[in-house]
């Protein structure tokens, strides 16, 4: 697993925080940072760990262990889905999750305890290392000029970078909007 530890997690204590949310768009790297800490954060070594997707209420009920233990919830998309994981914190549960919502959805999770929230589709660092990665040249100004179009995440990178390959960043991204026309679609609140 290639993983960049943009937000320096691998190394900060995580075992006070009952809930660790990542909050960002599609592709922003939610899941993957989560299967990070999971293989190689020392808190989260030795741990029974179960995992849940948001929005199948089945899937929900098969999940519940009677020990406590780490549940990661993929794709929490709802008001509903935050009543969940706060059943699963009322009983003991330590809970990492993937959120398309906004921070102030989870703020009431606090009441079972620590929480950490991290917005992860904001940061141009994490754009920057991955365009070093790949041998293209960029520009701070167009890396901000894609983020603020859609967002800090690697699937929309991928996709401004496929029809313009050898092109510098700057030139795929200045190519991208001239000749596509995407629109970044935000969720309806639930």
């Amino acid at each position: 697993l290639q993983f960049d530890d943009y937000l320096n997690l691998l190394r900060r204590p995580l075992s006070r925080y009952r809930f660790v949310g990542f909050i960002g768009c599609s592709g922003a790297g939610k899941s993957t940072y989560i299967d990070a800490l999971l293989a190689r954060h020392a808190d989260y070594k030795d741990v029974k760990v179960s995992r849940v997707e948001a929005g199948r209420p089945l899937s929900w009920v098969e999940v519940m262990p009677e020990q406590p233990s780490v549940i990661v919830v993929d794709e929490v998309l709802s008001f509903g889905d935050i009543k969940k994981i706060s059943a699963l914190l009322h009983l003991g549960h330590r809970v990492l999750a993937a959120s398309h919502r906004p921070r102030w959805w989870h703020w009431w999770l606090r009441l079972y305890g620590p929480m950490a929230l991290f917005q992860i589709d904001v940061q141009a660092y994490k754009i920057k290392t991955e365009l070093v990665k790949r041998g293209l040249a960029s520009t701070p100004e167009a890396i901000s000029a894609f983020i603020a179009r859609f967002g800090s995440n690697y699937q929309d990178l991928d996709i401004v970078l496929e029809g313009y390959c050898g092109a510098d960043f700057n030139e795929a991204l200045s190519r991208f909007c001239k000749f596509n026309h995407v629109d970044r679609v935000r969720l309806p609140a639930l």
